[in-house]
C-alpha cells in the first residue's frame, strides 16, 4: 500500500491497517 501511494506521488503515511479500516496521516496543504 505504501508503495502504491508513493507511485501515485502522494505524500501520505499509512499509520494503521485494522481489518478493512485504513488510517492515513497526510500533511496540511
Amino acid at each position: 500500500m505504501d508503495a502504491a501511494l508513493e507511485a501515485a506521488g502522494l505524500d501520505a503515511l499509512m499509520l494503521l491497517q485494522v481489518h478493512d479500516e485504513l488510517v492515513f496521516e497526510v500533511p496540511d496543504d
